[in-house]
């Protein structure tokens, strides 16, 4: 959908409405439909190192932690807000290709700690530099915002961030 779409179908709602304030409606359509263009880009990023965007989640997780000890899955899926059982899969599958280890912790019965192998090092920070400096038009987007654009966004973000 493009900006033009959602003007469209907020001036259809502000007819059927027109005693209703809907710019926070049409904010809200926007942020959504850039979501789903973000999450594309990602996913590009993803396919691009032979991984879904659930595997490269988790790579991300375990490479910014910089534990050389590892991080236990609870703590993985606690940070992306998904269930255990996703994230046991995804370390599996990334297990399977060897870019992280599961070992058991030393420190419980019950748990594993997961750390990246050297190959599973090289494969994040090459797709995270993927994220931070390409990511495609959304990049290309973000990159051509001044820096004072870029705060008020973020502050904006961050906002609507801590609302929850």
């Amino acid at each position: 959908m493009s900006p033009s779409e959602v003007d469209r179908v907020v001036e259809d709602w502000r007819r059927e409405f027109p005693k209703v304030d809907i710019d926070a409606f049409q904010l809200l359509a926007s942020m959504n439909i850039a979501s789903q263009v973000i999450e594309n880009e990602f996913r590009e990023v993803a396919r691009k190192n032979r991984m879904s965007t659930g595997e490269l989640r988790v790579l991300f997780a375990v490479r910014r932690a910089r534990q050389p000890e590892g991080l236990r899955p609870t703590a993985i899926f606690k940070y992306l807000l998904i269930s255990s059982g996703a994230v046991t899969k995804q370390i599996g599958r990334l297990v399977k290709r060897g870019l992280v280890t599961s070992e058991p912790d030393p420190t419980s019965q019950k748990s594993f700690l997961i750390k990246l192998t050297p190959e599973g090092a090289e494969v994040a920070e090459k797709a995270f530099l993927m994220t931070a400096q390409e990511f495609g038009k959304v990049g290309e987007t973000l990159r051509s915002l001044s820096r004072s654009e870029k705060e008020m966004a973020l502050q904006f973000l961050q906002r609507i961030i801590g609302s929850r």
